[in-house]
């Protein structure tokens, strides 16, 4: 609030708003109280008188937080400031253009010499209309990118499905191959380390590991002919199919040639007999 004299006692005005002017510095919006408008209409007080704070370098850095904001007086401290004229009490409901354009500056829209212009209220519409179309675009273009992002995301899906049945048609081929080589008898049925190698190479792709497992020699090929026993007075053949069979209903072997190939580890001379019959 205002008051007189900066006596801080009965209130001359309430300020309404605050607005730059160019050329003329922050100027107020005020609604006078009884004794304001009649002192200003009788000419009691001529000037107005503001209150601020002073920072260290003798400029104004803020206002009170309470308390009068200024005074009506008649010995201003400031050497050039207008009178305050009898007209200025009256009220009025127009709209000052200036502080709508000076309104527009702050925000942006204009600058402060464009606001002083004649043609300030063109600018600020052909601003507006312009915000306006840029609006409009932005919006257009929100909708087509919300348009392109769900398409994109669609095919992703479709992709990513794709290659999960490309993926399983590799590995189930892979699987198939290398059961078939274990069923053959170039890999052996327990040796997961050898089949994990080839499944994840030809799963891959890799044609050099499928030509290599193609070409793989069967393990224990003809065990199943009879062996030579060395030391005796005569060649004695022993089938050694009644000891694999053996071993398969203890649980030691899971079928013949796995047998027979854990009988030779077991008895190196046999094997060696075995293969000096084959010659």
């Amino acid at each position: 609030w205002f008051d007189f004299e900066h006596k801080a006692g009965v209130a001359s005005a309430l300020p309404k708003s605050f607005r730059y002017e160019a050329g003329r510095g922050v100027m107020a919006a005020v609604e006078w109280t009884g004794a304001g408008r009649a002192a200003i209409e009788g000419k009691d007080f001529s000037y107005f008188s503001p209150v601020f704070f002073l920072g260290d370098d003798g400029v104004p850095d803020g206002l009170p937080e309470r308390g009068p904001l200024g005074a009506l007086v008649n010995e201003p401290a400031f050497r050039e400031i207008p009178r305050i004229a009898a007209s200025d009490a009256a009220g009025t409901t127009e709209t000052n253009a200036m502080s709508q354009f000076l309104i527009l500056a702050t925000c942006g829209l204009l600058t402060q010499t464009e606001a002083a212009r004649e043609d300030a209220e063109s600018l600020a519409r052909q601003r507006v209309n312009a915000m306006r179309g840029d609006t409009d675009t932005l919006r257009t273009v929100q909708a087509s990118l919300a348009e392109i992002t769900a398409e994109r995301d669609g095919l992703k899906t479709k992709l990513e499905a794709a290659e999960a049945k490309v993926k399983q048609a590799a590995d189930k081929r892979a699987e198939d191959l290398v059961s078939a080589a274990a069923a053959d008898g170039r890999i052996a049925p327990k040796d997961d380390k050898t089949q994990g190698f080839y499944k994840r190479l030809i799963a891959a792709g890799d044609a050099d590991a499928e030509e290599a497992l193609k070409t793989l020699p069967k393990q224990h090929a003809g065990l199943d002919k009879p062996v030579i026993v060395a030391g005796a007075d005569k060649a004695a053949v022993t089938n050694i199919d009644e000891k694999a069979k053996a071993m398969i209903a203890a649980g030691e072997a899971k079928d013949m040639d796995e047998a027979r190939g854990v009988f030779f580890a077991s008895d190196a001379d046999a094997y060696r007999q075995y293969l000096a019959s084959l010659k």
